[in-house]
């Protein structure tokens, strides 16, 4: 009797523990299979520090690293993936231990309004400092409650996962940050459900460019017109 008790103790501790997991969202993988996603378009900025930067659109970037990197196109090569020089840009985190707190080397993007999912394609490297920690991507909500996560290299054991298109999506906008730590972790080709975001000071389209161009010709034709008519006037 005395073991069926603890057996069944045992199977309700582990329901109990399972019930406790804070995956509430779920967690995916591929470009394009984030449903109504819109792009979050980095500048090609090429700054190292550690912010915050206002990305637009309510979204900002922020590390605890001075030398993490904020859209980058000089190139970057980790043990899963090559990216070349020119690429779009990306969000680098390039350390795996912040040493002033001894926590984590964190970098993270901040939703002033939250949203229900965040997709990007991702790359890292296992170095010296993840033997003992996985490197990965975690989604909170605005209270930093752990909504989910993913372990992208396998607690140092080798690279778990290939490089590639990584996000979560939930039925509810509860998504307030997507933080990255503990490796070098690279992100780009960012997208989330939201309204999409282009840098400031980004090219116009051709279509803008035509109508800031007409724009401009109708200034210069009623500012013609204006002087032409005050010099008539000026002869009588």
């Amino acid at each position: 009797m005395g073991g069926t008790t603890k057996g069944i103790a045992l199977i309700a501790l582990v329901i109990a523990a399972a019930g406790s997991s804070p995956a509430r969202a779920t967690t995916i993988n591929g470009a394009g299979s984030l449903a109504g996603a819109n792009a979050i378009n980095l500048p090609a900025s090429n700054i190292t520090g550690s912010g915050p930067i206002d990305i637009g659109g309510g979204v900002t970037w922020q590390s605890n690293q001075t030398n993490s990197l904020f859209g980058w196109t000089g190139g970057y090569t980790t043990s899963n993936a090559t990216i070349a020089a020119g690429d779009p840009p990306i969000i680098e985190l390039n350390d795996a231990y912040d040493v002033g707190s001894g926590g984590y080397a964190k970098m993270w993007l901040t939703f002033s309004t939250p949203t229900s999912g965040f997709l990007a394609e991702i790359f890292w490297t296992d170095n010296e400092n993840t033997n003992l920690n996985s490197a990965g991507m975690f989604a909170y909500d605005s209270s930093m409650n752990l909504i989910d996560y993913i372990a992208f290299n396998n607690n140092g054991n080798g690279t778990g996962m290939l490089s590639g298109y990584y996000g979560f999506s939930e039925a509810t906008a509860d998504i307030a940050y997507i933080y990255f730590d503990n490796s070098h972790i690279g992100a780009r080709n960012l997208s989330y459900v939201g309204p999409e975001i282009n840098p400031v000071g980004a090219v116009p389209e051709p279509g803008t460019w035509a109508l800031m161009l007409f724009g401009l010709g109708a200034i210069g034709f009623t500012a013609r017109q204006r002087n032409s008519t005050r010099a008539r006037l000026q002869e009588r």
